[in-house]
């Protein structure tokens, strides 16, 4: 009779013991669900606002304009004082003016700070190279901005404006290469690597 009940106490310690475990581990498995949720919330968000700053980097830099931006950017050129024979005998300038037209918008601002904005919780998540590849991103927009900054202050109506880092402005199917679209590619790929298998382990696309 003895023996059963030092049986019986055990059998209830164990499952006592058992069911702690079961306790503890539910626990810890819900915790980490909601962290790779918080993760893949957040992965989506970066791979999203990075897809849309270089869609918007490659409308900027399409190297046609339409009238109605030439037209804006002759404007702008008067306000700020260029004369009417200096807008017309310097059409690349007018041509950059535009470019900035397309740079100084509220919806390239608006993607620009919502990538900047995925930074912490990218610092947090992939670490801070990681974060630095968002920043570089980011970045782009700044460099083109100085890049026609540059040649509008550059340009004295007698030096060639092309060959003062427009190739930084505008693709050239003429040229092998074009460095700011590999800049913008390398940051792109680069965040791919971290955040898409993230994304596609919870879809179930890999």
């Amino acid at each position: 009779m003895l023996s059963d009940i030092m049986t019986l106490a055990e059998a209830d310690h164990i499952a006592s013991i058992m069911a702690a475990f079961a306790i503890m581990y539910a626990a810890w498995k819900w915790r980490e669900e909601k962290r790779f949720e918080w993760k893949l919330e957040h992965a989506i968000r970066i791979m999203i606002a990075a897809y849309r700053v270089q869609q918007t980097v490659n409308e900027i830099r399409r190297p046609v304009f339409a009238n109605h931006e030439l037209d804006k950017a002759e404007n702008v050129m008067r306000e700020a004082g260029f004369s009417e024979a200096t807008i017309r005998s310097r059409p690349r300038i007018v041509h950059v003016f535009a470019f900035l037209n397309r740079l100084n918008t509220r919806d390239v601002d608006k993607v620009h700070k919502e990538l900047y904005g995925c930074m912490p919780a990218a610092r947090v998540i992939f670490g801070d190279q990681f974060r630095g590849h968002l920043s570089g991103l980011c970045s782009i927009f700044n460099s083109l901005d100085s890049t026609a900054d540059s040649i509008i202050r550059l340009d004295d109506g007698e030096v060639d404006v092309d060959t003062i880092d427009r190739p930084l402005l505008y693709p050239n199917k003429m040229r092998e290469q074009d460095p700011t679209k590999i800049e913008v590619d390398g940051y792109i790929t680069q965040i791919e690597k971290r955040c898409l298998p993230v994304i596609r382990k919870k879809s179930g696309w890999i």
